[in-house]
């Protein structure tokens, strides 16, 4: 279930309506100029098979040397946990600041307020600094879906909001790096649409955008800028035709400003990638369509440091269908690089695959293994260089009863690669959460299994790393004496 349907099915009365003015507001309508898809030269390699010499293969054990139990790290290892007066917690997002504080949010159900965004800051030693709730003017549905910082320690919050006329916004909201609100901003297109959340991203200065999808009859990209002291400075809308359908998926701010989304968009041949680049000043530079038969949606995208963007999605429509993956990179000024091309599981969705850029403009690809089903975990990471050149692949199998895809992966400064997922292990009947680590070169390096208190299904939502290397989890735990908790995870390094 994506996240729109997802929406639909746990707020299914959910409407909108308009919170804020639009006054100052610069509307800009971008033509549909694109690249045609036999443009998007692939870099020779058909598939994950013939690699050559610089293909190095592993597997990943599904429990480290020590045992895989997180305590014996070390002495700075913590969990934390956190539940609301309703006793139903889900974290979605986590990141770090400059002085190593981490930041959660999530959703979590209220007294007598359905679900709110809830937000806690934690310092390095786990000690809590502040938590903040958010219900929106309805008292009903609040789902906080994506999180982010800014160069300041700022914190941002994102997600769909049902407002006091029923329909569903986007509410909006900074705080200050010490908790207190900042400002609240909500949005809606149309005053009655369901929206629901495509991205976030905030640069160095505490300019702030939000990726935004309408579930209306005109369905399209809708990109907003607030600047530090949440003033609306412009909104774009993007239909790639009048009676066809654009669905956003991911949105990334490169270091100069300019603002990348990607989504699905309707073409001739099915859907396929629609990728749009903004400048900082809301101006429409450049507009990318990637096709390929019968069509292929969008999940994730990338930005590298000078700017390069890659985008990666999946076609297939599952029924025990092979799906294939495909990832293609432009140059910030919109030229088409490359692209590749392989075989996918025998599932779809899940927000599969997954991106991720380290500093010298390589890419991890995370997806299902090829021609996996969904009774395992079973997932398979891909590094590809700059160039578009596969360089090594690595695949992690383990018993799973139901397989739950794995969680946002991340990609620390020395280009070390750390997938937060989940399985259930060897003679085991309820999920563990996983945090996996590959070197640069594709070394497996280690394997931690996390068994909540309550010995019951424990899923990992994403990972975050601080400036010191140390990664961080969030997820959740289940306990039948509690129902549902938030928890977040410190893990140091193994030697």
């Amino acid at each position: 279930m994506d996240r729109r349907s997802s929406l639909l099915a746990l707020c299914p009365l959910a409407a909108v309506c308009i919170a804020f003015s639009a006054n100052g507001f610069t509307v800009w309508q971008n033509r549909s100029v694109f690249f045609a898809a036999t443009e998007l030269v692939s870099n020779g390699v058909p598939g994950l098979t013939n690699m050559g010499s610089r293909l190095t293969v592993s597997a990943v054990p599904p429990v480290s040397a020590q045992g895989g139990r997180v305590t014996v790290i070390n002495t700075q290892v913590w969990a934390r946990f956190y539940q609301g007066p309703g006793h139903y917690d889900q974290a979605i997002g986590i990141v770090t600041d400059r002085s190593n504080n981490v930041c959660i949010t999530g959703y979590s159900l209220g007294a007598g307020t359905s679900f709110d965004f809830a937000t806690i800051m934690y310092a390095p030693d786990g000690t809590p600094l502040w938590t903040n709730r958010y219900d929106g003017p309805a008292g009903d549905c609040d789902f906080a879906r994506y999180l982010a910082v800014d160069g300041l320690g700022n914190i941002y919050v994102t997600g769909e909001s049902v407002g006091a006329e029923g329909a569903t916004d986007v509410a909006t909201i900074k705080y200050s790096a010490n908790g207190l609100p900042a400002w609240t901003n909500r949005y809606n297109f149309s005053g009655t649409n369901i929206h629901y959340i495509a991205g976030l991203a905030a640069d160095g200065v505490g300019n702030v955008y939000v990726g935004v999808g309408a579930i209306s009859s005109q369905q399209m990209f809708i990109t907003l800028r607030y600047d530090p002291l949440g003033r609306a400075v412009w909104t774009n809308h993007y239909r790639g035709s009048e009676c066809g359908v654009d669905y956003p998926a991911a949105l990334a701010v490169d270091r100069f400003g300019n603002v990348f989304v990607t989504g699905g968009s309707d073409t001739s041949t099915g859907q396929g990638f629609a990728t749009l680049k903004y400048a900082a000043d809301g101006r429409g530079l450049w507009t990318n369509l990637f096709t390929r038969s019968p069509g292929i949606l969008p999940r994730d995208l990338a930005v590298d440091q000078t700017g390069n963007v890659i985008v990666a999605g999946e076609n297939g429509i599952g029924g025990g269908i092979t799906h294939v993956y495909a990832t293609v990179k432009y140059a910030n000024n919109g030229t088409a690089i490359w692209t590749n091309v392989w075989t996918g599981p025998q599932y779809g969705g899940g927000g599969f695959p997954h991106l991720a850029a380290d500093a010298s403009g390589n890419v991890f690809v995370l997806g299902g293994s090829p021609g996996a089903g969904v009774a395992e975990a079973d997932i398979t990471t891909v590094k590809i260089s700059a160039n578009g050149v596969p360089l090594w692949t690595n695949r992690f199998f383990d018993n799973n009863s139901g397989f739950s895809p794995p969680g946002a992966p991340a990609v620390d400064s020395a280009g070390n690669f750390y997938i937060p997922c989940h399985s259930n292990g060897e003679g085991q009947t309820n999920p563990d959460i996983l945090l996996l680590k590959y070197a640069a070169d594709g070394t497996p390096v280690w394997t931690n299994r996390f068994n909540g208190p309550a010995d019951d299904k424990d899923f990992a939502a994403t990972v975050a790393i601080d400036r010191t290397g140390s990664p961080y989890v969030t997820g959740y735990t289940d306990d039948p004496r509690r129902s549902a908790r938030r928890f977040q995870l410190r893990l140091g390094e193994i030697r």
